[in-house]
């Protein structure tokens, strides 16, 4: 659509398809240090909740973590070996701990 070329205005509107936030496009796009820092802050946020945090909102994180985990070892930079994987691995590790975290 431009000056010259306007659709009728009885048209149904178009969606916005491909139309992404800009996080998740850069997520997406395989930037493995803004993925590690987001699991990291999310995680460490959720630790010093301390008890007050429900089991839901740990789940919310802990499925955003393990998907991070997920994108990072698929990036072509990625992989098991990365250090975005190794801490992305010790915070679901945190997560899941049956202690909640608390080093014991």
């Amino acid at each position: 659509e431009s000056v010259y070329h306007q659709k009728p205005e009885d048209a149904a509107p178009e969606k916005a398809e491909g139309k992404k936030a800009p996080l998740r496009a850069l997520l997406i796009s395989g930037d493995c240090l803004l993925s590690t820092m987001v699991g990291v802050s999310l995680t460490k946020l959720l630790l010093k909740g301390g008890s007050d945090m429900s089991n839901e909102l740990k789940n919310q994180v802990l499925l955003l973590a393990a998907n991070l985990f997920r994108l990072t070892k698929q990036h072509s930079s990625g992989g098991d070996r990365s250090d975005s994987s190794v801490r992305l691995t010790q915070c679901i590790r945190l997560l899941v701990a049956p202690c909640g975290g608390r080093m014991e």
